[in-house]
């Protein structure tokens, strides 16, 4: 989440960028119930709050599992880009910088 307001910071998309980061969302290996989707999916009611509260907004996933969770919710992001974490860095910042 660092990279990805760091990036924000510099690289301001709009008046007002708007950045929810949830561990929630995270796709982590739940060690209850061993799925990662369903931890993430706890997000997912206040992911659909924010949406009906900037209906203009458009929706980037950042990384790939971001992206299939979205659609699994019936979410359609404008773009996927590169999660920043794990050496990703400089091609999310090139991704972010194609959808300005």
């Amino acid at each position: 989440m660092q990279n990805v307001q760091k990036w924000l910071q510099e690289n301001p998309l709009i008046e007002h960028d708007l950045v929810q980061g949830s561990p929630e969302w995270h796709a982590f290996r739940d060690e209850h119930d061993g799925s990662s989707e369903a931890a993430a999916m706890l997000g997912a009611p206040a992911l659909r709050l924010l949406i009906e509260a900037f209906p203009k907004a458009k929706i980037v996933a950042v990384g790939k599992k971001s992206d299939e969770l979205l659609r699994n919710m019936g979410i359609v992001p404008v773009a996927a880009v590169r999660h920043p974490a794990n050496g990703g860095a400089t091609l999310f910042a090139a991704g972010m910088k194609d959808l300005m």
